[in-house]
């Protein structure tokens, strides 16, 4: 028996969809970005200073990313998530892959944070005036 039904693929995803590629080329490319955030000051990767004051710092940074990391590995959903899981191999090994995606989603989200300081700047708009 065969079927009349014509399988149609889906349509490809919208510019809209994925915000970075479009706001970056509007900026001007990735060169720009990058200087733009470095210019700006918002890529200072020289900062080792333990005062807690400056906002900031390569140790707050990582301190912090530290602490946000446990709370999502160790928050209620994920821990049944893994407690469901046959066997303690199968519960390490999403943890290794959990990791470098975690990673991934970080420096995504970061990236898109810079896009946006670049894009505002270039459009010398303030969104807080």
């Amino acid at each position: 028996m065969s079927s009349n039904v014509t399988s149609h693929s889906p349509a490809p995803p919208s510019p809209s969809a994925f915000p970075i590629g479009p706001a970056c080329m509007e900026v001007g490319g990735l060169g720009e970005v990058a200087r733009l955030s470095y210019t700006g000051g918002r890529t200072d990767f020289n900062r080792f200073t333990p005062d807690p004051t400056v906002r900031h710092t390569v140790w707050g940074l990582a301190i912090g990313k530290c602490f946000i990391w446990m709370v999502n590995e160790f928050n209620q959903s994920t821990l049944q998530r893994i407690s469901s899981l046959k066997s303690l191999r199968a519960a390490q090994t999403t943890h290794l892959i959990l990791m470098p995606l975690v990673c991934v989603y970080t420096f995504v989200f970061a990236f898109m944070g810079l896009v946006i300081y670049a894009y505002f700047t270039v459009k010398e708009c303030d969104p807080y005036a």
